[in-house]
């Protein structure tokens, strides 16, 4: 998991148009608390960024098959577009991945949704020193306009899948 710092609330900034970012306690999925942020209205992105996680080193079975997952709570779909995860050395040198779904393919609901960015779907802007990564952006796009409150992300992680080939012996061998 990308840790969110000491303190949150003021690791994690607004991005875009959010404002009001902070702890959240009481809705949130794993750990101690979340990240919570509230919509302006006037813009069209909205969302958190981290300029200084604990710098990593951004494994090669990550790039070449991995995925990032974050819960995010939706508090309205309207004029929703999309989710999109940055990771990066820096503001100027990220990976960024959008997705329309949620983790299962099906579009976006009100509540917690589980959301997935494949790194194969990547596009790089500037040029990512990976063995330096410190920069987080997770934000929606969405209309000019969207004013609602009460945002949630919380526990994104970072995940490289194994293929595993096993045989088994089963009387039902088509169920």
């Amino acid at each position: 998991a990308l840790n969110a710092g000491s303190n949150p609330s003021t690791d994690w900034l607004a991005f875009g148009d959010a404002t009001n970012v902070q702890l959240e306690l009481n809705n949130k999925v794993k750990g101690s608390g979340a990240i919570r942020f509230d919509l302006v209205g006037s813009g069209t992105t909205a969302g958190i960024v981290n300029n200084g996680i604990d710098s990593f080193a951004l494994a090669t079975e990550i790039i070449n098959g991995g995925a990032a997952f974050a819960w995010i709570y939706v508090n309205s779909i309207t004029n929703l577009t999309n989710f999109i995860f940055r990771l990066g050395s820096d503001s100027s040198n990220y990976y960024s991945i959008t997705e329309t779904t949620d983790a299962s393919g099906a579009a976006f609901v009100n509540g917690w949704i589980l959301m997935r960015f494949d790194f194969a779907d990547r596009t790089e802007t500037g040029t990512v020193a990976r063995a330096a990564i410190d920069y987080c952006a997770l934000y929606m796009t969405k209309t000019s306009g969207k004013d609602d409150d009460g945002y949630i992300v919380d526990d994104i992680q970072l995940h490289s899948g194994e293929v595993y080939e096993i045989l088994y012996y089963s009387k039902f061998p088509w169920q």
